[in-house]
């Protein structure tokens, strides 16, 4: 794909706007799984077991002892490849001649105004996308994911308490047992990174205890309580949710809900090069993509038509690279 400034019809000054504003806080898919750029939209990906962390007390001490006299034992490292099938994503808007006049005379950037709603848009189809791929079942292995009921679902009345701490059910516990599973399943990887629904985030900091710790705390800043949060639970980052949709269709009456749901996901994932240790999952991204693209339309009377691009796919890379817990919040 060739650079953004060589395309037909394509808008660097609209392209920035909208890239700018993928730092909306509420969407979290890019952060959580930082794009990784291919040129191609269908490509083949290493991926890789366990064998290198393999050890056989006998056999391993049989293979690795050797003299100067004797040739090496063979050890075969298994890789094999997966494929990743980008798919492209864009609409576009319409700026009529009469109200893009009317809008500048009134000093209103109608055009990236309208272009701003339309990333947000698809920022909130790509969310929900993220959201069903992270909060997917399929993509645990059966060790590596619990349903919480009973005393284990995590109230907003609970106690987080340092009595409590290490108490079986509560939060705490229950979090750092999971990141010893995947530490164990999947060779010594250590999550670093906990997502959690906006049910589970509200519930958690609602909590009597949490806001108690959270006052002593000399931590400032907009994002205070996610890394008080991160720290409390043992990850370098912790994520809420909290993106929203509207279910309903255009013209109804809006019906206004959360994304995440009453899940929390607890995964090993990079923001660099991925190396030998297998993340949750890759973020594919379509070199150059995101962009968007603007010509007149001369059978719209001259109306201006603005459309954004996007070409992705999330993918799974490893089922024991991450611990899924479900009905976490009732």
């Amino acid at each position: 794909m060739p650079a953004i400034s060589t395309l037909r019809n394509a808008s660097p000054y609209l392209t920035g706007w909208t890239r700018a504003y993928y730092q909306e806080k509420n969407f979290v898919a890019d952060k959580a799984m930082t794009p990784f750029n291919v040129p191609n939209e269908v490509d083949k990906y290493a991926t890789i077991n366990n064998d290198h962390y393999r050890y056989d007390a006998t056999n391993t001490d049989m293979m690795l002892k050797s003299t100067d006299k004797s040739t090496s034992s063979e050890f075969d490292i298994g890789v094999s490849s997966a494929t990743y099938n980008l798919q492209l994503y864009r609409e576009h808007h319409v700026v009529g001649r009469l109200e893009g006049d009317a809008a500048s005379q009134k000093n209103i950037k109608l055009k990236e105004t309208k272009t701003r709603g339309l990333k947000h848009h698809m920022s909130v189809y790509k969310e929900t996308q993220f959201a069903s791929f992270l909060f997917g079942s399929t993509n645990y292995a059966s060790t590596n994911k619990a349903a919480l009921s009973g005393s284990g679902i995590w109230s907003a009345a609970g106690n987080m308490g340092e009595a409590a701490f290490y108490s079986a059910y509560t939060p705490k516990y229950v979090v750092r047992s999971a990141i010893d599973t995947v530490r164990k399943t999947s060779g010594g990887l250590i999550v670093n990174k906990m997502i959690v629904g906006a049910g589970v985030h509200k519930n958690l900091t609602s909590r009597a205890d949490f806001l108690k710790f959270l006052a002593t705390s000399s931590d400032v800043g907009y994002d205070r309580q996610n890394r008080f949060l991160a720290d409390l639970f043992g990850v370098d980052e912790y994520m809420p949710l909290l993106a929203v949709s509207n279910s309903a269709m255009e013209g109804a009456t809006d019906s206004m809900g959360d994304i995440g749901g009453a899940f929390v996901a607890l995964i090993y994932q990079p923001n660099g090069a991925v190396d030998l240790d297998a993340p949750f999952g890759m973020n594919f991204n379509r070199e150059t993509f995101p962009f968007v693209a603007e010509w007149v339309d001369d059978w719209r009377m001259g109306a201006t038509v603005v459309e954004n691009y996007e070409c992705y796919q999330f993918k799974s890379v490893s089922t024991v690279s991450g611990f899924l817990l479900t009905t976490v919040v009732s």
